[in-house]
Order: structure tokens, then C-alpha cells, then sequence
């Protein structure tokens, strides 16, 4: 009877443990889905019952030593801690509540459609030299602004962080210019603009905003070649950072996530250490530490930065869009996000949010 007492107790302080080391497991190699929350919770349901079967079964009333009772609730406790854990760190990038854009124009290429910093309006080019500033709330809620009237097309747009400032990308001929926008309704239809750098036999394309909207990265191709620059907003400075395309900055301003060779990559500004991520496009921060970007197939992954190596995981999307997925564009507290995906016969557009 006795052998029999000390095999139960075992066998509890090893159900705790190897559970413990399974939950472990499944946070670091199963992919993050809501099927495995169900998974857990019916894992954690059979435990529960399995013991209390086990208890009801005892003959003798038995007095548990206080030191395995604090044994047994400290396990319980780091049990429900990595259940919430895991539950919350499942939903954290669970994509919902996809509503696709119908109602835009004819939109060529990514570059032309900017989520707003809040979340709560886009911008796009179109009609060759007019911004518009849509709501994403009310669809009948839109501005009109005049662009720069040049010979040249618009071919891109970006969102300062703040509302109502932006950056677009002009083509004309051989040359390419950028434009700094100044978009409010106080100044009429015609917005305020200023010119931020001009030069021929080139193209300019990804303009990007930092943190404090001092500076603006963006790709610069000359033939076949791209490299990434970086220009002043106020003493218009420029300066190469990398070989490559499509940068985007950290959330701190002191690294630029881009793309060179099919490979995203992270440099550090300060020592210019680069980081090399993995194969993808289009890459986009959720924060300093976790970057996410576009795939091969069409898909979202995630890099989280600061595990050794980078732990890449994919990240459930809506299936409307899986497969077909170009590029994101997140606001700025990563709870919504502008989807651009390849429809039958051209790009298409949906908005969505993070639950």
C-alpha cells in the first residue's frame, strides 16, 4: 500500500512535468493557429478529468505533506500561466475581419495605396495627378487633392506619421521626383507641396517615412541596379545605406528592414551590421523585435529578430487571400493592416484587423 501511495504521488509530480515539457514543445514548433488552443484546452480537459478519476478511486483518506501541496499549486499555477500565455500569444496575430475594397479605382501597381498611420483612412494616387484620402468608416467621406502639375505620373505614396503629410513618387520621362505633400482640408483642394529631390536617369520608388519624419528611405535604380538611400527631409542630406530595394523602418528609427537578392535583410544604422532574415518581399515591422514580410508562395511569415537564430513562423490569414498575398501595409499600433493580393486578373485590395 505504501509503494502504491508513492507511485501516485510520482506519477502526479510527472503528469505536471511532462505536460509542462509538452506545452513547451508546442509553443516553439506548431504553428499558431486557433486549433492549437482547441488542442490544448482538450488536453488540459483530459487531465483534469484522468485525476479526479484517480482520486475518486483512493480507499484511504491520505494527508498530503504541505511541501508537495506547495510542489503540486506551484505547477498548477505555471500550467494556467503558459496555458493564458499560449492562448494570448495565439490570438496575437490571428488576421480577421477582412473587408475587401471594392470601391477603388483601377489600381496598378502596390506602391499606389498607403494605409494611414491610425488605421482609419487610405490614400492612393490615381487620375495621373490626384491624391485621394479615403475613409475607411465611411466610404462617402473622401478628400481630393491636386498633385504638382508636371508631365510626369504618379507612381507611389506614403504616410508620415503624421496625418497629414505624405510622400509621392513621380515619374517623368527619365526623370523621377520625389514630392513632400502637406494634404489638410485647410488648404483647399490644391495641397502644399515641396520638392524633395529631383534626378535624371534614375527611378525612385518605396518611399518610406522615419519614426520622426525627419528622414525618408527609398529605393533608387539606375539600369538593373537598386540600392537603398536615405534623404533628409530637413538639410536634404542624402546617403546610400545598402544594395537593395523596399525598405522600411523599425518602429525606433534605428534599423532599416529591406530586400536584396530575394533575401530581407535588417542593417543597424549606428554600426551598419547587417542581418540577413530569410527568403521574402515586402517586409514590414510589428515591432522592433518581430518583422513580418511577404513569401514566395503568397503567404505571411513572421522573423522574431531577437531569438538566436531568427525563428521564422507563418502567420494565419484570411482565406480569401492565402496564396495570393503581394505585400501588407500596418498602422502604426499594428492592429489593422492593408492587404494587396493578385486577384483573377489584377491586384486587388482588402483591409483587415488583428484580434
Amino acid at each position: 500500500m505504501k509503494d502504491d501511495k508513492h507511485l501516485r504521488e510520482e506519477m502526479h509530480d510527472s503528469t505536471i512535468s511532462d505536460l509542462l515539457q509538452h506545452l513547451t514543445q508546442l509553443r516553439q514548433k506548431v504553428p499558431v493557429n486557433y486549433q492549437l488552443k482547441a488542442d490544448l484546452k482538450a488536453q488540459l480537459l483530459e487531465r483534469m478529468r484522468e485525476m479526479e478519476r484517480m482520486q475518486a478511486g483512493r480507499q484511504v483518506v491520505k494527508v498530503v505533506p504541505w511541501w508537495r501541496k506547495k510542489r503540486w499549486m506551484a505547477g498548477g499555477a505555471i500550467l494556467l500561466g503558459l496555458s493564458f500565455s499560449l492562448f494570448f500569444w495565439c490570438r496575437h496575430f490571428v488576421i480577421s475581419q477582412e473587408e475587401a475594397l471594392n470601391w477603388l479605382p483601377p489600381i496598378q501597381a502596390v506602391e499606389q495605396i498607403a494605409l494611414a498611420p491610425n488605421g482609419e483612412q487610405i490614400a492612393y494616387v490615381a487620375d495621373g495627378a490626384r491624391l485621394f484620402l479615403r475613409s475607411l468608416q465611411d466610404e462617402k467621406e473622401i478628400l481630393r487633392f491636386q498633385l504638382p502639375a508636371t508631365k510626369g505620373d504618379y507612381q507611389a505614396v506614403s504616410w508620415a506619421n503624421r496625418m497629414d503629410r505624405l510622400a509621392v513618387v513621380e515619374e517623368s520621362g527619365d526623370i523621377t521626383r520625389i514630392w513632400l505633400i502637406n494634404a489638410s482640408e485647410e488648404g483647399g483642394h490644391q495641397a502644399s507641396s515641396r520638392l524633395l529631390i529631383e534626378e535624371p536617369g534614375t527611378k525612385f520608388s518605396t518611399p518610406d517615412w522615419s519614426p520622426d519624419n525627419r528622414l525618408i528611405a527609398y529605393t533608387r535604380r539606375k539600369g538593373t541596379h537598386e540600392e537603398v538611400w536615405v534623404n533628409s527631409t530637413v538639410s536634404l542630406e542624402k546617403r546610400k545605406v545598402a544594395d537593395g530595394s523596399q525598405p522600411a523602418w523599425s518602429p525606433s528609427g534605428a534599423g532599416l528592414a529591406y530586400v536584396h537578392d530575394g533575401m530581407v535583410s535588417v542593417i543597424d544604422l549606428a554600426s551598419g551590421q547587417v542581418q540577413e532574415v530569410g527568403a521574402g518581399k515586402w517586409p514590414d515591422w510589428l515591432s522592433d523585435d518581430r518583422l513580418v514580410f511577404t513569401t514566395s508562395n503568397g503567404n505571411l511569415a513572421e522573423a522574431r529578430l531577437h531569438e538566436k537564430p531568427v525563428q521564422i513562423v507563418s502567420l494565419p490569414i484570411p482565406s480569401g487571400v492565402q496564396d495570393k498575398i503581394v505585400r501588407t501595409n500596418w498602422s502604426s499600433n499594428q492592429e489593422d493592416v492593408l492587404i494587396a493580393y493578385q486577384s483573377v486578373h489584377s491586384l486587388a485590395f482588402s483591409v483587415a484587423k488583428r484580434r
